[in-house]
């Protein structure tokens, strides 16, 4: 999937090719995105991209696992000292159909496997410093499962 964006640092377009497949090179690949919804912005893991046909019109969708759950208390101290943003994932059966035109652009996201949570959910870091735009709206996005 090609995503065009407007870039916040210099305000030209960026591009980001985004991959859902469960042989890439033989492994699985399955990239995480920010989307824009009618509340506030989400993180989201790309399951499948299709298009649906209604009334002789396309509709390019996406099937997506959302990262909008509320974040654990515990860990607030320590991510506010390190500076690292986190995002808790809904259960894989909740996942969302979203029009890829709410795709806002990729994200880098590393799973944080020292936490365990009990109720099954896990938690994720974004990594800000891939580039300048994603640290750039990170200092101001008000996404959800953010703790402001």
């Amino acid at each position: 999937l090609k995503v065009n964006y407007e870039n916040t640092v210099d305000w030209t377009t960026s591009t980001d090719y985004l991959w859902c497949s469960p042989n890439f090179y033989n492994h699985p690949r399955y990239d995480y995105l920010l989307i824009d919804s009618t509340e506030r912005p989400f993180f989201a893991q790309l399951i499948m991209v299709f298009t649906c046909v209604i009334g002789g019109k396309e509709f390019p969708l996406a099937l997506v696992h959302p990262f909008d759950q509320p974040v654990d208390a515990a860990t607030e101290k320590l991510d506010n000292d390190l500076g690292f943003y986190r995002v808790r994932a809904r259960k894989r059966r909740e996942s969302a159909f979203v029009s890829v035109y709410m795709i806002i652009r990729g994200a880098l996201l590393v799973e944080d496997f020292r936490v365990k949570p009990a109720d099954g959910f896990k938690e994720y870091l974004i990594v800000d410093s891939v580039d300048s735009d994603l640290f750039l709206r990170m200092k101001s996005l008000k996404y959800a499962g953010c703790r402001n």
